[in-house]
């Protein structure tokens, strides 16, 4: 049997078995190339599963982690050590440079398709190590001055590499008599970015060949300046400069024409209305154009993709007989009453537009019929272009009902519709006007709720519904629904059945009950988020277990749950945000490799209580329910038990008069490689971070009492502060010491460590 990409693809409807397992493994007889092209279809959250088979890892790699950030010790430490996980299955991830080498030591391969430095020197680690490995990937650059960045941008000149976008935050940098000849450099980006408004700095040589451009103001004068090999250009054009004593002066002494007539794809902002009329047709090549604009276009005949921004007072029949061509189209918000009716373009794949300038599509007329011998005035419904598949209709606040119908049944001009966003009362009235076709819904502000019709669209993989639903909401979905995102549901009852949902997320939104007549989720669920949710009757079970496919959890204010999760072995990643802490009961096969506590308890459950005595009122404090709680769960807990952990991170946000008493590193796992404490007031923190030999990267932002000092030898912090060979980067508190000395020995002594690279003093904590 042949297995095409189809095949593969349909097993997303099963869970991973033996058998599919088999079936990734019986691929592997076709050449690598076909084999890329067929991985890549298949869904992320099935090939993670993949990534044990050897064979296979090469091809699910680059599908498992789409882009990759390589963080420096400030993003490093905002992150929590944790990878950034992005519900939105943008496949993102955020690592160390440590982390993304043992990859590519184990698998002999860059596991990416873009790659973000926000230190440059990391890509110049990479290269050292494995010369030319980055050849194939998109890489991107951020710029930022200190004091190593002369010598290491010295290095990067030398790298063999095309960068496809340099974010330049260091001012002046095209001094040459500082930094050295840059224009060999430049002329390996793709696009710059910066952000400051200098244009005399594109006449430097490092600047005169540049393709893209973006973030900057120019006034119509320095036009001029800019390179003539642009390609690609976002700025915004200003009628005036800033003189030395921050007077603004106006320009008028240039013209439109003076930009690069090479230009391919532009997005423009106007700062004032230079002219009634922007003309833009001496830009033969121009593709694409985004602006913001109130006049008239003229506009070339190349342009494919159009956004207009802000109120404008265009005419459209005007502007559509200019751009015959267009694919894609963005039309503003609003449009004057007294406007034409128009046409839209033939050739429309994406459109999005507001309903009161839909209701200016010339091909809704009014049609009279006679029946019953009663006369009844009705509409005709909008003629979309033939080859949309992309459609987005919002209704204007406070826009009257509607009197003509967007869509009816079995439309055949939305027959290729994959995508539609519909935001607003009047843009539907039924789910079943709809074409079957859409593999992707948003529906916003919509009071409906008539959601039973949508278990027939057989297409449907992503479903998000953003509206106020009072109903119960017990509903049957589509077998091809994957993704399913809801808000603002205040329905009492919930109980989904999709048999092959993967993703769920639901926020802001109010439950009568967690118990499983008033709150059911599918078991087919690999990734499950609840964020400000509310359950409001009380439960006679004070736990909940969880799907058992389930590998990434995200509970972020909850209230009302459960105090006990019971998590199911395939579970990955846990991200817990709350007032409490809550307990967590799993078996001994446990997968969880990143655990985040973030912890903020009530500081008092009443007001704080006065007493009167001979000096006055003194501040008599009574701790909050969940403030002893906390101090009771964390004193307590115990985490060996996960022995796959990796990542940690614990934020426990107490105040001075309420401290930790202890903080043991004995009931942490021994497998830690990340590890970030933040604990608000620490009494003692016991144990060594000996325990943890592949502790790779540590952020302590707590000051433990019983750590004042360092001296060799002879003091706790010694040796609580015994670190495993493979520590890289450290990032502490700047009172965890008395004395700035004994920061500036307890950074000797790291820098004793054979692979250490980095210590770094916070500012805030």
């Amino acid at each position: 049997m042949l297995h095409t990409p189809h095949t593969v693809t349909n097993l997303k409807k099963n869970q991973m078995t033996e058998d599919s397992k088999a079936l990734v493994k019986s691929l592997l007889r076709f050449p690598p190339e076909v084999l890329s092209i067929i991985y890549s279809q298949v869904p992320s959250h099935f090939l993670k599963r993949c990534l044990s088979i050897p064979q296979v890892r090469p091809f699910a790699l680059p599908v498992v982690y789409d882009t990759i950030s390589v963080y420096n010790t400030e993003l490093w430490a905002e992150t929590s050590l944790l990878g950034i996980y992005d519900f939105k299955r943008a496949r993102s991830v955020c690592m160390g440079c440590g982390e993304l080498l043992s990859i590519i030591r184990n698998d002999n391969l860059l596991p990416c398709t873009r790659i973000k430095f926000y230190d440059f020197g990391d890509l110049i680690k990479i290269h050292e190590e494995f010369p030319g490995i980055l050849h194939k990937c998109k890489i991107d650059l951020k710029f930022h001055e200190d004091a190593t960045f002369i010598d290491k941008f010295k290095k990067l000149k030398q790298l063999p590499y095309r960068y496809d976008r340099v974010f330049d935050f260091c001012f002046g940098f095209a001094n040459e008599q500082e930094y050295g000849p840059n224009q060999d450099f430049y002329e390996k980006v793709n696009e710059v970015v910066f952000l400051w408004d200098t244009p005399s700095i594109f006449e430097e040589p490092p600047f005169r060949n540049l393709k893209s451009i973006g973030g900057f103001s120019i006034n119509l004068s320095d036009l001029k300046l800019l390179p003539r090999t642009l390609q690609k250009a976002n700025f915004t054009l200003i009628q005036y400069f800033i003189d030395d004593e921050d007077s603004e002066i106006e320009v008028d002494d240039g013209k439109l024409e003076d930009m690069p007539n090479e230009l391919v794809e532009l997005q423009l902002t106007y700062t004032e209305s230079i002219s009634e009329t922007l003309d833009l047709q001496f830009l033969q090549k121009l593709e694409t154009l985004e602006v913001e604009f109130s006049g008239s276009f003229k506009l070339p005949k190349s342009l494919k993709k159009l956004t207009l921004e802000g109120n404008t007072f265009v005419d459209f029949c005007q502007l559509f007989s200019q751009c015959s061509n267009l694919t894609v189209l963005h039309l503003p918000r609003s449009v004057p009453s007294d406007s034409k009716a128009f046409d839209l373009p033939h050739n429309l794949q994406t459109l999005q537009i507001n309903l009161k300038i839909l209701a200016k599509v010339s091909k809704i007329q009014n049609k009279v019929t006679m029946e019953n011998k009663r006369q009844k005035t009705g509409y005709d419904s909008v003629k979309f272009p033939p080859r949309l598949e992309k459609l987005s209709i919002s209704e204007e606040y406070g826009m009257l009902p509607t009197n003509f119908n967007i869509f009816q049944q079995n439309d055949d001009n939305l027959i290729k519709l994959k995508g539609l966003w519909i935001s607003g009362e009047s843009v539907i009235k039924h789910l079943r006007v709809l074409p079957r076709s859409l593999e992707s819904l948003t529906i916003v502000s919509a009071t409906w709720s008539k959601f039973h019709e949508l278990r027939y669209f057989n297409n449907l993989t992503l479903l998000n519904i953003s509206s106020i639903i009072l109903d119960r909401f017990v509903y049957k979905m589509p077998k091809t629904l994957e993704t399913l995102f809801i808000s603002y549901l205040d329905t009492g009852v919930f109980r989904l059945k999709a048999a092959n949902l993967k993703y769920l997320r639901i926020t802001h939104s109010k439950f009568k009950s967690f118990d499983k007549s008033s709150f059911s989720i599918p078991e087919s669920l690999v990734e499950l988020e609840l964020n400000r949710i509310e359950f409001l009757d009380p439960c006679d079970e004070d736990e909940f277990e969880f799907p058992k496919n389930l590998e990434v959890l995200n509970s972020k204010w909850v209230r009302g749950f459960a105090i006990t999760y019971i998590l199911p072995s395939s579970l990955t990643v846990l991200d817990y945000f709350n007032i409490e802490p809550v307990k967590i009961v799993c078996n001994e096969n446990s997968n969880l490799r990143e655990l985040r506590f973030i912890i903020h308890p009530r500081l008092l459950d009443y007001a704080p209580v006065y007493k009167e005595d001979d000096d006055g009122s003194t501040y008599d404090p009574t701790p909050s329910t969940s403030m002893m709680r906390c101090h009771a769960f964390f004193e307590d807990w115990n985490l060996n038990r996960f022995s796959k952990l990796r990542k940690l991170s614990v934020e426990l946000m107490l105040e001075s008069e309420f401290p930790l008493n202890n903080f043991s590193l004995d009931n942490l796992p021994t497998t830690l490689t990340n590890f970030h404490l933040n604990c608000g007031s620490l009494k003692s923190m016991t144990g060594t971070f000996e325990r943890f030999p592949d502790l790779q990267q540590l952020v302590l932002l707590s000051s433990p009492r019983n750590v004042r000092c360092f001296e060799h030898g002879d003091t706790n912090s010694y040796n609580l502060f015994n670190f495993g060979p493979k520590l890289e980067r450290v990032r502490v508190s700047p009172y965890l010491f008395k004395k700035e000395y004994e920061f500036a020995e307890f950074e000797e002594y790291l820098n004793t460590l054979p692979n250490f690279q980095e210590f770094t003093k916070s500012r805030y904590y």
